[in-house]
């Protein structure tokens, strides 16, 4: 390099603008985040639970044809306790992301996000293990529909919605191990706070 090039390097140098400082996490964008958040919670379990009410009074009105034979009484007194301890896991993991701190700290607030992944990431878990025990269900619903169709698109319909379940578990998983890891990077920057 030849003096011309060092002197335009160092006038380059001294005209360039300092580096930007990283703006700090806006914690009231974060906290209405966090509002919306909770109202599709609330939103979900009423709507878990008015589904689980209809199906419910299906079966009810349908319980003598239901269980006409000994092996599908059994299936259904299986389904029904099974579906309960799944709606009350499922339930009591969604009121427990409704707690909020009463405060309006970058911590409080950055540890509401990290608490709420990691209850998703529970429920995760009660999906994917849930969908073992039911893997029956569209075999039962086959070979004791009343006709060709009813069997063709009840089990359709059921193989449908646990594969569903897997396919939105697999997102969900996705999509808070990435909110886990900007919960972390935020708290390393602005919080000082090493994380494991």
């Amino acid at each position: 390099m030849n003096d011309a090039d060092e002197w335009a390097s160092l006038q380059d140098a001294w005209g360039a603008a300092p580096p930007a400082a990283t703006p700090m996490p806006d914690v009231s964008a974060m906290i209405a985040r966090a509002r919306r958040q909770r109202h599709l919670i609330v939103w979900t379990i009423a709507g878990e639970w008015a589904l689980a009410l209809v199906g419910l009074v299906m079966l009810v009105r349908d319980w003598p044809r239901a269980t006409a034979s000994g092996y599908m009484l059994l299936w259904w007194v299986y389904f029904l306790v099974f579906m309960a301890l799944v709606m009350i896991g499922f339930t009591w993991t969604r009121l427990a992301a409704l707690r909020e701190p009463a405060g309006a700290s970058l911590r409080d607030w950055l540890g509401l996000r990290r608490r709420r992944a990691l209850l998703s990431l529970r429920l995760v878990r009660w999906t994917r293990w849930s969908t073992i025990p039911m893997l029956p269900a569209p075999f039962l619903t086959l070979f004791t529909a009343r006709d060709a169709w009813s069997a063709a698109w009840s089990s359709a319909a059921i193989a449908l919605l646990l594969a569903g379940g897997l396919l939105w578990a697999r997102d969900k998983a996705r999509r808070m191990k990435a909110e886990l890891a900007e919960v972390d990077a935020l708290e390393r920057e602005w919080l000082d706070e090493p994380t494991a």
